[in-house]
């Protein structure tokens, strides 16, 4: 089950016990959150009384699939870069070899495999 909750999208297994979440900082001093999903694929948290204002944005946060228009990153605040990664296989979802990751070191977009090596 998906809930809008303290501004955050979260999501909750069948125990009702949360298993993953937006992880924002609340910053909008609006009660109200609406979550949109937007015509080029990008789904977002907006503050409910000031549309203008996004939260939150898949974009920001690939996971194992590249949309257009998604980037590439360095949070410096987070200290972490954004990163892609590969299915174990086909039919098995869980983190895979391969990985699509920003190098801090010179701003590079490298393929790794076992998050390690250069492909």
């Amino acid at each position: 089950m998906l809930r809008i909750s303290n501004g955050n999208l979260v999501l909750f297994d069948e125990s009702k016990i949360p298993i993953w979440s937006t992880n924002i900082v609340n910053s909008t001093t609006s009660d109200s959150v609406k979550a949109v999903l937007q015509n080029d694929g990008n789904f977002v948290l907006k503050d409910g009384s000031n549309s203008l204002k996004i939260l939150w944005h898949k974009f920001e946060h690939p996971t194992d699939t590249w949309l257009h228009g998604c980037k590439f990153g360095y949070n410096n605040i987070a200290k972490t870069s954004q990163r892609l990664i590969s299915w174990k296989n086909s039919e098995d979802p869980s983190p895979g070899l391969y990985s699509r990751e920003l190098d801090t070191s010179d701003r590079a977009l490298k393929i790794l495999w076992n998050r390690s090596k250069n492909y």
